[in-house]
């Protein structure tokens, strides 16, 4: 399964949040651990009093909804969709000290060490440049300063899907081009130090709808369409027991500085 890299590809996939929030439902829904991905993700942040934060692909701005900022510290929060924008200023209506920018990672327009820590969580995986990217977040990034970035790892919910309907539909194999077990090198050419850090999780999923559902709403899983809903819905519940059908997931995240 190759992923689609282009710049109208990521403007159509999140030119609203519709999609996005299809995909974060069946994570709330199903998910074994009742941490969260998000509130697990801020716990690995160490934010200092008056830093200057930067998120890229903030969508909805749901990591920091219900959150405080250490003080004084500033927070920008940046998309490449307006639509995904919108959103984020509607969940985050009186947040102090935040403000709101329409950005491309490939060409961030801050001028050079402007932040203290950037976030690029579940997106560099659509940037068709991702190097160039990277080297744009180290050009903002203050000396010392820590880029954390999350991602999936190569053996999750796709391909989980995808061996199930491999041979059967001749689908190709899942490649993604920004991962848990790839991301490290490249970071490693801009950064001189960079951790990993897992989050133990995986899906239980009871109603097989929803896993549909989410696969739908992933164009960068476009190779499944020739795998209709009735097939996977079988398929799906010929591996369910006793009403459960168990999916992995794997995530973590990236600092690097």
């Amino acid at each position: 399964m190759e992923t689609i890299r282009t710049t109208e590809h990521v403007r159509e996939q999140y030119r609203t949040s519709s999609n996005l929030t299809a995909r974060i439902s069946i994570h709330d829904k199903y998910s074994v651990n009742r941490t969260g991905f998000g509130n697990w993700l801020f716990e690995q942040y160490d934010f200092s009093a008056g830093c200057r934060i930067l998120e890229l692909g903030c969508g909805t701005g749901s990591l920091w909804k219900g959150r405080k900022l250490p003080g004084n510290a500033a927070l920008t929060l940046t998309d490449f969709s307006a639509g995904m924008l919108d959103s984020a200023r509607t969940n985050l209506a009186g947040m102090e000290n935040v403000t709101f920018r329409q950005a491309d990672i490939q060409n961030i327009p801050f001028e050079d060490g402007a932040f203290d820590y950037v976030i690029a969580n579940m997106m560099l995986y659509h940037i068709p440049d991702i190097d160039r990217a990277i080297a744009e977040v180290r050009r903002v990034l203050k000396p010392g300063g820590t880029f954390a970035c999350a991602t999936s790892g190569e053996n999750g919910i796709a391909e989980f899907v995808w061996s199930i309907f491999a041979v059967s539909h001749h689908l190709p194999p899942v490649t993604v081009p920004f991962t848990l077990q790839n991301g490290g090198a490249m970071l490693e050419k801009h950064f001189d130090t960079v951790q990993i850090r897992r989050y133990e999780d995986h899906l239980e999923v009871t109603d097989p709808r929803d896993l549909v559902s989410y696969i739908r709403s992933l164009k960068t899983m476009a190779d499944f369409s020739s795998v209709t809903d009735e097939e996977m819905l079988a398929a799906f519940g010929e591996r369910m027991k006793n009403g459960v059908l168990t999916v992995p997931k794997e995530y973590g995240t990236f600092l690097a500085g």
